[in-house]
């Protein structure tokens, strides 16, 4: 079974970074149009919208905040209805959708969406004084573009089999079904190949090292990342931002096949700190997920299967949480019964070890461990790992 990968900063969105300025900021001005959602409640929260700094509702297609917050850097406007929508497992009470704000001192913000669905999608817009928000919107514009281009030219396509099949002429039907396929893989990495043009040509701004830390592809572009932090402008080097990216780096480095596995941090869901002997299984699988992980959760039958396969003969499994929740981890661990070693640091994302060390900018992530705590590999697909545990277990075992 293929993993699915869901970013870590692109599902519920949190950043892996602290900004860095330290001293509070105010004059901030954030006023938007937006339709079709009047009775709306609009919040402006920090970065793991644990903070609330201000909220309003949507009356007359408008909101408008006069705010403070603690450091200039990456905050949320998001929004949230009373309509119920259904997300995996559970029924959520209404939806809510972060929007990237990079606020500054006296800075003025002006957001505008025509309706719901472009606030969902990101086809909003953002006009400020502050440049580096600037830089940000460049930067989404740039994509929304391209997107928008790729779904222009799929409908073409589509359209046009449509026609070819109702004529019954089915050489050309399957030629321009096929060509809306291409469309939709190259609408699939439309965010990659947008974010490798961006940071290449932007080395004066700390938008670009702030887009690395989000990047799901550390250990394939490795140096890509190294040779874009390498050349950026000597005051861009010096934020928080960079330093964080070249703080995976050096984590990527060290996580390389045939490498020691970093150290564990956390307690399991009883509150015992974590405490583990390698040397007592032949593998192990660190496997880092979150409760609010769909694809996480949609393996954990699969892994369950080879569990129980192969605990007896060598084989076992270490969870690894980078939820902030501890209520929430507990309570989903137990609801999915989890049967293995299970820990969680329970901190904000911005102070997580784990993540810092396992560059878990994506989940899930695994790593297979053998005996010597040695990485023997990386993002091994389950279907894999049973294969390989059959054959290298029923080897040693003769």
């Amino acid at each position: 079974m293929k993993q699915i990968k869901i970013s870590l900063i692109a599902i519920l969105t949190v950043i892996l970074i602290s900004p860095a300025c330290r001293n509070s900021i105010d004059g901030i001005t954030i006023t938007g149009q937006v339709d079709s959602i009047n009775g709306t409640k609009v919040r402006l929260t920090n970065y793991d919208n644990t903070v609330v700094y201000d909220s309003t509702i949507v009356r007359n297609n408008q909101f408008k905040f006069n705010s403070t917050v603690p450091e200039k850097g990456f905050y949320y406007v998001d929004f949230k209805s009373n309509i119920p929508y259904r997300n995996g497992k559970f029924t959520l009470g209404g939806w809510m959708h972060p929007c990237k704000l990079y606020l500054e001192k006296n800075g003025k913000y002006f957001f505008q969406a025509n309706g719901k669905d472009q606030i969902l999608y990101n086809y909003y817009t953002i006009k400020s004084t502050s440049p580096t928000q600037q830089k940000l919107e460049e930067y989404n514009s740039g994509i929304n573009l391209e997107r928008k281009k790729l779904l222009a030219k799929k409908r073409e396509y589509l359209q046009l089999a449509d026609i070819f099949l109702q004529q019954g002429n089915d050489e050309k039907y399957k030629k321009y079904l096929d060509s809306s396929s291409i469309i939709e893989t190259k609408e699939r990495l439309i965010y990659k190949t947008s974010t490798y043009e961006y940071i290449q040509n932007n080395p004066s701004t700390l938008i670009t090292p702030y887009l690395i830390t989000k990047m799901p592809d550390f250990f394939e572009n490795y140096s890509l990342y190294k040779s874009v932090l390498d050349g950026l402008d000597p005051e861009v080097k010096e934020t928080e931002y960079a330093k964080k990216a070249y703080t995976f780096l050096k984590s990527v480095e060290k996580l390389r096949i045939g490498g020691d596995v970093p150290q564990i941090y956390g307690s399991d869901i009883h509150g015992k700190p974590f405490n583990y002997d390698y040397s007592k299984k032949k593998y192990t699988l660190i496997d880092l997920w979150a409760s609010w992980c769909l694809p996480c959760r949609y393996q954990t039958p699969q892994l369950k299967t080879i569990y129980q396969k192969y605990k007896t003969k060598g084989f076992d499994i270490i969870a690894v949480s980078v939820d902030k929740d501890k209520e929430w981890w507990i309570k989903i661990s137990k609801y999915d019964s989890i049967p293995w070693y299970n820990v969680s640091e329970s901190v904000k994302t911005k102070d997580s070890k784990n993540i810092e060390n396992f560059v878990a900018s994506r989940l899930p992530l695994n790593f297979l461990v053998n005996e010597h705590k040695k990485i023997i590999r990386r993002d091994v697909e389950l279907d894999d790992l049973d294969k390989f545990l059959e054959d290298s277990l029923q080897k040693h075992k003769n």
